[in-house]
């Protein structure tokens, strides 16, 4: 059984048990709960052969920040989910603003109604700020009223969930929303590179690329430079740069250089190997030679025989 609408009475929580080999779900029990203006939870068993599907690096485990002023129902969403996240919570929306700057999380999930700082206020503000732009946000809310939807929307809400709720969908919207924001999208990319870019946020985009054509032919540019150029933590700038790119910063930037060196290499012929490495801002040549024919299976010397002979 799956409950879709608002349930009117609040004094419930209601549980619900998905029935082995059956599927058929009943309703296992009610429990009088002091809930006061909140609302139920379902809580659907999931069946044993339950998996999550997530597109990410196996390296990082996917960060979710619960924003959640009723204290059973942080403990209950954070208790489904910590198996598979690592979980970030804050009980009103001013705490989750200043956690989701400091900690950068792949998904927030927040309640609407909240002291202090409502959920709405709350997506307004991450969605104005260049660092956390590009965070998806799923809004928790009781109220089916097509106006408050629109209204959270507009203040950059990515989707909503209604209560009382299945786990189940919780967590397949948090799914969707984490796998959909690290789609790269092919036709954003920053002046001198072929890494596609997700058009998160233009104005950090405008940053990285500006930071780039100022610094990318020194040697000594490497991820600790880069972060104190653009104004964030290394760990704030590595996981804004995966979310982009799916590329740890120092790949990036070692990428960005690569494009460099073919770029070079094709248009000033007079230079010789060594001249292009460190043009592009590569240490040694010999490490030059190495990443280049890794990323492109051909050697420079190589790569700028054919494009003497597409010339031709």
């Amino acid at each position: 059984m799956i409950l879709k609408h608002q349930v009117k009475s609040n004094s419930f929580l209601i549980e619900i048990a998905n029935e082995v080999n059956q599927q058929d779900h009943y309703l296992k029990s009610f429990k009088h709960t002091a809930l006061n203006d909140s609302f139920p939870i379902i809580n659907q068993a999931i069946p044993e052969d339950y998996t999550l599907s997530i597109t990410q690096d196996a390296k990082f485990k996917a960060k979710v920040l619960i924003v959640e002023d009723h204290d059973k129902m942080l403990k209950f969403i954070t208790k489904s989910l910590e198996e598979h996240y690592d979980i970030y919570t804050a009980t009103d929306g001013k705490e989750g603003i200043k956690k989701a700057k400091s900690i950068l999380p792949d998904v927030i999930v927040s309640d609407l109604r909240m002291p202090v700082i409502d959920g709405l206020k709350l997506c307004s503000v991450l969605k104005a700020d260049e660092n956390t732009a590009h965070i998806p946000i799923l809004v928790l809310t009781a109220s089916i009223d097509d106006d408050i939807e629109l209204e959270g929307l507009k203040c950059g809400a990515n989707d909503f969930v209604y209560k009382p709720f299945s786990v189940d969908v919780l967590k397949r919207r948090i799914i969707n929303l984490i796998n959909s924001n690290k789609i790269v999208t092919p036709n954003i990319a920053l002046a001198n590179s072929e890494v596609p870019i997700q058009d998160s946020n233009s104005i950090f985009l405008e940053n990285v690329k500006n930071t780039l054509n100022k610094h990318l032919d020194n040697p000594d540019f490497n991820v600790k430079t880069f972060s104190k150029e653009i104004g964030m933590s290394r760990m704030q700038l590595h996981r804004k740069i995966y979310q982009c790119t799916n590329l740890s910063t120092s790949a990036f930037i070692r990428k960005q250089r690569l494009y460099k060196a073919k770029k070079i290499l094709k248009n000033k012929q007079n230079l010789l190997v060594n001249e292009v490495a460190y043009e592009a801002g590569f240490n040694t040549p010999s490490y030059f030679i190495k990443c280049f024919k890794k990323e492109y299976k051909i050697t420079p010397t190589e790569y700028r025989e054919l494009e003497l002979m597409s010339i031709k």
